[in-house]
């Protein structure tokens, strides 16, 4: 495919080839196990151009290699996504009544029968795996007809102030002008509120924690525990609420101002700017609807976004609330918990890559490979090379003899060439591989281990070692001899 990068060829499979063999899966899902051969062969012949490698590799093999999932899975995740999205429908949908009438009928969910049943049995491996509930998800929300929403622009100081884990002293010192700015003409009507939320693992145990001053007083404190399985949003969310609500059943007759100062810009931005959300309806809208209350009363309510982790006093009280409050939200029973579209696409994510991780442990092909993962491939000649390598389908002997383009299957040294050989114990090329072996021990990496040296688990780990490698393979002329295996016809 002359200059063109992999990365570019697997982007241009999955946008041009992928999508169609994907379109309407959910509905289809349930062909013959003929039909799906056909689709994991055209995933096959896709994937061996897209890594330069021989049309005869197994598609197990280069679906790890590429990071793109068997189709059957992929196919999983997209049907459960789908499914999630009907469950979030009202009634009043075609769609949503066809889904209720299939669960009243088949309440064991045995049959695989029909796109809903399969789509069911899915999302219950996704339940045992994850936890996440699709009976529990949140309702969709609906646009009103008419309603013309103009998206509003965000304070320019926004973008200056740099976040918690790069902000400079002098962005440090702007952030608490900026918070003496937006309290500068505060009076003793005004109650002042600071909200953070705080989310162990997100999704994970969740907490919203908030400090409210008002008049002359010292400050109250107030948290509370959200979900055991929440977004670190959903947190934020609810702080807000919590302020709201605080102040509408105990103080709502003692002032006549409400400033709600929160580090999260995404929250403000959705009830401020008119950002969209899809998730956490009913909280937004109660937010709104507090809001609205206080209005009524002749109170006015500002939300203002400020800087997290800036050495501001109110922040730092309503940043530990919160993070106490997520602590005790691991005890919360799951009916706290809000399932959202976006909860469902990660949990099924993570539900289709343990069933692709069992099922390449168990296989016997491409065992060079350790497990499925996100690493980067090199886009060049070595790289494709060391692709080879790593799945086992290489220029080495004992492959070509296997397909017919060798007639043996033994190095020059008399021993079977297969990757191993070639990078462990060859004597051909010792030279080479001590100053790799060098190399390797500097990166506390094994060299005598072969999987350690192909498929080290961290991103920092693997790049360097794909160097070293890269540098055994140019260095011992190997490769430079071989051209790459064709099945049609023997060497």
């Amino acid at each position: 495919m002359g200059g063109i990068s992999r990365s570019k060829l697997l982007q241009i499979y999955n946008s041009m080839v992928r999508s169609i063999m994907e379109y309407a899966c959910p509905v289809w899902q349930i062909t013959s196990a003929e039909n799906m051969k056909k689709l994991e062969a055209v995933q096959r012949k896709g994937l061996s151009i897209c890594l330069g490698l021989p049309g005869t590799s197994g598609r197990e093999a280069m679906e790890v290699e590429a990071n793109i999932q068997p189709i059957d899975l992929r196919i999983e995740e997209i049907s459960v996504r789908e499914l999630a999205k009907i469950q979030s429908k009202n009634i009043a949908e075609p769609i949503k009544q066809q889904l209720e009438q299939y669960l009243t009928n088949n309440a064991t969910y045995e049959q695989q029968d029909s796109p809903f049943g399969k789509a069911i049995n899915q999302s219950i491996d996704m339940f045992k795996a994850t936890k996440v509930d699709i009976k529990l998800i949140e309702p969709e929300f609906t646009y009103k007809a008419g309603v013309d929403v103009m998206l509003r622009r965000s304070p320019s100081y926004w973008s200056r102030l740099g976040s918690s884990k790069n902000r400079t002293a002098e962005q440090t010192v702007e952030s608490k002008q900026v918070v003496k700015d937006l309290l500068g003409d505060s009076t003793d009507s005004t109650v002042v509120a600071f909200t953070d939320g705080s989310c162990q693992g997100n999704p994970g145990p969740c907490g919203a924690g908030a400090v409210v001053y008002s008049g002359n007083s010292q400050g109250i404190s107030l948290k509370r525990p959200v979900a055991n399985r929440g977004s670190i949003l959903l947190a934020e969310l609810v702080a807000i609420l919590m302020v709201l609500e605080h102040c509408i059943t105990t103080i709502k007759d003692q002032f006549s101002e409400l400033k709600i100062l929160s580090d999260s810009q995404t929250a403000v931005g959705i009830l401020t700017l008119n950002w969209k959300s899809s998730n956490y309806i009913d909280t937004i809208t109660d937010i709104k609807e507090c809001m609205g209350t206080l209005l009524r009363h002749g109170i006015l309510t500002t939300l203002s976004w400020i800087p997290g982790h800036a050495n501001i006093a109110g922040n730092e009280i309503a940043d530990q609330l919160a993070k106490d409050a997520a602590k005790e939200a691991s005890s919360l029973n799951d009916q706290y918990n809000v399932i959202t579209c976006h909860d469902v696409r990660c949990a099924v994510k993570m539900s289709t890559k343990l069933k692709w991780q069992s099922r390449w442990t168990i296989s016997e092909t491409g065992r060079q490979l350790f497990q499925p993962n996100s690493l980067s491939l090199p886009n060049n000649q070595i790289g494709r090379i060391l692709s080879e390598i790593r799945t086992g389908y290489s220029r080495l002997n004992k492959y070509r003899n296997q397909i017919g383009q060798s007639l043996t299957l033994y190095c020059e040294c008399g021993e079977e060439e297969t990757s191993e050989h070639f990078l462990l114990y060859c004597p051909r090329y010792q030279q080479e591989r001590e100053d790799m072996r060098r190399q390797m021990e500097l990166l506390n990496i094994d060299p005598t281990n072969i999987q350690s040296i192909l498929a080290p688990p961290k991103r920092e780990t693997y790049e360097a070692t794909s160097q070293i490698v890269g540098e055994y393979i140019t260095k011992s002329g190997r490769f430079q001899e071989l051209a790459i295996p064709d099945s049609r016809s023997c060497a």
